[in-house]
């Protein structure tokens, strides 16, 4: 479902099958990623998990932390706090919003924008 509404809002994912691949795809990308959903009932790895590895792996190599929404059908606050906790800055909700996420990327490009034009 995700890559059919990737695709309306004209982005090219990158899908992991669990959370460890998801971690080594944050790791030997070329560039960092602009944004990440990570959901948090994959296998072998959750997205909790996941997150966590990713956030220690950014601390250790001196990277900018990359965005990070939850995608789960979790709405409960124990459940959203779990996400805080582990590192994710947000969380989209099953079945996806879709004025939600045009807002989220909206938010994540206008950061992007502020960075390369500071850095220019």
């Amino acid at each position: 479902v995700m890559k059919g509404i990737l695709a309306k809002c004209n982005q090219t994912p990158i899908f992991s099958i669990n959370g460890l691949e998801a971690v080594e795809e944050v790791k030997s990308a070329n560039k960092p990623f602009d944004l990440i959903f990570m959901d948090c009932e994959m296998p072998e790895l959750d997205g909790y998990d996941a997150t966590k590895k990713i956030r220690h792996w950014e601390r250790n190599n001196n990277r900018s932390p990359v965005e990070i929404h939850a995608l789960t059908a979790h709405v409960l606050p124990e459940y959203l706090e779990r996400c805080r906790n582990s590192g994710m800055d947000g969380h989209l909700s099953k079945p996806i919003d879709f004025p939600h996420l045009q807002m989220l990327f909206e938010k994540v490009f206008r950061s992007l924008e502020k960075k390369t034009t500071s850095i220019n």
